[in-house]
């Protein structure tokens, strides 16, 4: 049974889970991740339940934890970047929504305040949408994101290709 669920969730499950940043109208939209129920192994889609929030609202901050290596043996500090809005009527102090952003920092995270930074200046200051010798990574397992329509044509169409982001890489000034 864990093995089918394991399985199923790598092949059937989105194979990313993205954030658009849309400076157009400062927003930020994404798709909390949500998992494939255990017990329900007949249920083999799931249907994101997009969130937009306002860029100006938008807070970050580094959460830093501890992991284990396998078995146990030694362990090392990872850090993850996340997004952060206030809850109700606006209060700093309570949590309403909140959003993963970039990958797992291990043993500093330097590299996702460089992310951050990258992104703030693409909302704030019109900066380059892809670094200068940025490439795409490649997909991996499960079913791309459908993204709905109404969040495709807020940011302008469809997305790049390849080709087209090469391309902008390619003469984005260099920081």
């Amino acid at each position: 049974m864990v093995i089918v669920f394991c399985m199923r969730q790598w092949l059937c499950g989105p194979s990313d889970w993205p954030v658009i940043f849309n400076r157009k109208d400062r927003t930020v939209t994404w798709a909390p991740v949500i998992r494939f129920p255990y017990w329900k192994f007949w249920v083999m889609e799931i249907k994101p339940q997009w969130r937009t929030a306002s860029w100006d609202d938008v807070r970050a901050r580094s959460y830093k934890y501890m992991q284990s290596t396998t078995g146990g043996y030694g362990f090392h500090d990872s850090y993850s970047l996340f997004l952060l809005w206030g809850g109700a009527e606006g209060d700093p102090r309570s949590l309403d929504q909140a959003v993963s952003i970039g990958y797992q920092g291990y043993f500093e995270d330097e590299l996702l305040w460089m992310l951050w930074e990258h992104i703030r200046r693409y909302m704030e200051e019109d900066g380059p949408a892809i670094p200068h010798g940025e490439t795409l990574r490649p997909l991996g397992k499960g079913r791309p994101i459908v993204y709905p329509p109404e969040v495709i044509e807020a940011c302008g169409g469809p997305p790049l290709s390849i080709q087209e982001v090469e391309e902008i890489a390619a003469t984005a000034p260099l920081d």
